[in-house]
């Protein structure tokens, strides 16, 4: 009984600490799925901010309090729409399952949980290099650490919640934009949501981080991509990627062209400020992890190791058959992949005619080029292990860039369908 209130008060305080209405976007300050995106990357940078100093976990607690108990009142007026009940009652089913299947995956239990540890142990950024896998970033398991601190019986679980509900509410912002009737952009969500979801990804693992924040931007990208603050949330939200995974550098690139390329002024002095505060961001992250480790390896590899294999072609052949391979099984292992190919091959005509199509087609180039190439540079002995326990996870964090293109074709085909149905 002690512990299923303990969830209760958990998962509340999760609803309401993130439900204040944002200053930023104000036009949407009505969207309650804007609100949620824009404080939880808003609170991950902070995060990552108190993350290098003494007992902030402990001191956020009082604080998350605090606003929880401010934003009572927005909790219960959002309780009056619809697809915010619907959003509530879908998080307490997968908060359920995760308390009912606790345990951790090889990757949370090797790599992510001993960061937790740390910091619910009063440790910092500092003290990392007293754990295992210190050369990973910390950003993931700091905000764990956060909400398994927050709880009274301080179960390592109940910080995953927040995984599931950032998740969550990535995908209903994809159709928080659009006015359809609330039975269409639910049935559209439940799409989305079932050609993405992997449950076993929310025993410790990172990815969903990664995915959401994606899909976020480019939720806004298409949507808010013109708003005078637009350029600090994508810088925010590439410093909250790259401090989740060292695979979240290469996959927010396309991120930094998109933001580069929306008004065809790539030559101009706004994008020369956003290059700097970016590589400023970029050089802070290596230089911090540099502290911690005593090489200075890329992801675990030298840069010859890097350059040998890059330019081993004498198994080239075989390494391609066999990552195309692996593609081909990811792809059937997260469905979201094989409708992007559908859609790309069979676009909706409202879909094909806009910008969404030309850079989904872009970016799924640039997804196949680029974990080729992570993976030609391993070695052929280790080769077929890395693919089978990574590249499910990789292709999964890239599928985000296209949540929003396959909702663009979801939501005009299933209109014709329901005009041609109505017709009849």
């Amino acid at each position: 009984m002690i512990e299923l209130l303990n969830i209760i008060f958990v998962s509340i305080s999760i609803f309401t600490i993130f439900n204040s209405r944002n200053i930023i976007f104000t036009k949407n300050s009505s969207n309650i799925f804007c609100n949620f995106s824009l404080n939880l990357f808003f609170f991950f940078n902070i995060c990552l901010v108190l993350s290098f100093f003494n007992n902030t976990v402990e001191y956020l607690f009082y604080i998350l309090i605090l606003i929880s108990i401010i934003n009572l009142k927005n909790f219960f007026f959002y309780l009056t729409k619809f697809n915010y009940v619907f959003f509530i009652l879908f998080n307490l089913c997968f908060f359920l399952r995760i308390s009912a299947e606790p345990s951790l995956g090889w990757d949370g239990v090797a790599n992510w949980y001993p960061k937790v540890f740390n910091f619910l142990n009063s440790g910092t950024f500092f003290t990392l290099d007293n754990y295992p896998r210190d050369s990973y970033p910390h950003l993931g398991s700091y905000i764990w650490a956060v909400f398994a601190n927050y709880s009274f019986l301080k179960y390592e679980y109940l910080g995953r919640f927040i995984y599931f509900f950032f998740y969550l509410s990535s995908i209903f912002l994809v159709t928080s934009y659009n006015k359809n009737s609330h039975f269409k952009n639910l049935l559209i969500v439940l799409v989305l949501f079932i050609i993405s979801f992997d449950f076993d990804l929310f025993k410790g693992y990172q990815e969903y981080l990664i995915f959401s924040l994606i899909n976020i931007f480019v939720i806004f990208f298409y949507n808010e991509k013109n708003h005078k603050y637009f350029g600090l949330l994508t810088l925010l939200i590439i410093n909250a990627i790259i401090w989740c995974k060292d695979e979240g550098l290469i996959y927010s690139t396309p991120i930094l062209i998109m933001y580069l390329v929306k008004n065809n002024k790539i030559l101009s002095l706004k994008n020369a400020y956003f290059i700097f505060f970016y590589l400023l961001i970029v050089i802070f992250k290596f230089f911090m992890m540099g502290y911690l480790l005593s090489d200075h390896s890329l992801g675990g590899f030298t840069i010859m190791q890097i350059l040998r294999e890059l330019f081993n072609f004498s198994t080239f052949l075989s390494d391609t058959i066999l990552i195309l391979k692996h593609f081909v099984v990811s792809y059937f292992k997260y469905p979201i992949w094989l409708f992007l190919i559908l859609f790309l091959l069979f676009p909706s005509k409202d879909t094909k005619r806009k910008k969404t199509y030309k850079d989904a087609l872009y970016i799924f180039i640039f997804c196949l080029f680029i974990n080729f190439l992570i993976f030609h540079i391993q070695g052929t002995d280790l080769l077929e292990w890395r693919l089978t326990t990574a590249l499910d996870r990789l292709n999964l964090m890239l599928s985000a860039y296209f949540v929003y293109f396959i909702y663009l074709n979801l939501n005009q085909y299933l209109q014709i369908f329901i005009k041609n149905g109505s017709s009849k």
